[in-house]
Parts: structure tokens; sequence; C-alpha cells
């Protein structure tokens, strides 16, 4: 019998749905293995880059993928934002409440969520110690 207190979950903010990718890529869409600068997200100061626009319908405005961070040495901390967010709780060592996190790893770590994108698809990651290796996974699903 179900429980009649559970309410069925609200529909996405705006309408939106989320949809598989029907035909994924596989592999890395993107990854960085040198020149970091630890805390750093804008790639002019050592973060990475990683733009969607290829292979995301226009409209979308989150992905379903994996971040995947190793690191040699110690547990990473990685960070992201949708490209060029400049909101304090969303840059490196800003903001107590940690809301920018990402992949709190021990050797290796990944994460598997949405990323929500700029208006432009893009994000911005960055390490807190710059001997990590990044990969990002092309989407399994993307919001729309």
């Amino acid at each position: 019998m179900p429980n009649s207190h559970q309410q069925p979950n609200p529909a996405e903010p705006g309408g939106a749905t989320w949809h598989k990718v029907e035909d994924p890529s596989t592999g890395w869409l993107a990854s960085k293995s040198s020149g970091w600068t630890g805390d750093r997200l804008s790639t002019a100061t050592g973060g990475m880059a990683v733009d969607f626009s290829a292979v995301v319908p226009v409209g979308t405005r989150a992905v379903a993928g994996m971040v995947y961070v190793v690191n040699s040495a110690t547990a990473n901390y990685s960070f992201y934002r949708p490209w060029g967010d400049t909101n304090i709780s969303n840059t490196p060592s800003a903001s107590g409440e940690n809301a920018n996190y990402l992949v709190p790893s021990v050797v290796p770590g990944s994460y598997t969520g949405p990323l929500w994108l700029s208006t432009d698809y893009r994000i911005e990651i960055a390490v807190v110690y710059t001997d990590a290796d990044v990969f990002v996974s092309y989407p399994r699903e993307y919001l729309l």
C-alpha cells in the first residue's frame, strides 16, 4: 500500500523535462591533466572550460553526465559553475556554504549528476590541488 503522505516529484522549474540522449557518445567529451592553478575557475587563470553546445539541443538547461577526478597525491576537491557565473557562492573559496563543491574525492572520485549550463551551454571547472586529472563524460541526459 503506498504511503498516503508521499507526493509525486514536482515538475522541473518552468515545465522542463529530462530527455535521454538517443545515441550517446562514449569516451570523454573533455579532459585536463596539467596547467591547473588551484582554486581558479576562469580558463585565463588555470581552470577548465567544457562546451556542450555540439552535443545538446538548443534550449538545454542542464546535462547529466560524469566528472571523474584522479589525483595521485592527496584527496582533491573540484568545483564547477555555469560559464561566467560570478555569484560569490559559486566561486571557489568565496563562500562557507560550499554550494559549488562538485567532487570531494579520495583517489579517485567521481560526480554523476546534473551540471547546470550557461546560456551558451558551457561550464567551468577548477581544482584545489593542481596535480589532478579531470575527465568529463558526454551527457547521458539533458534538461530541456
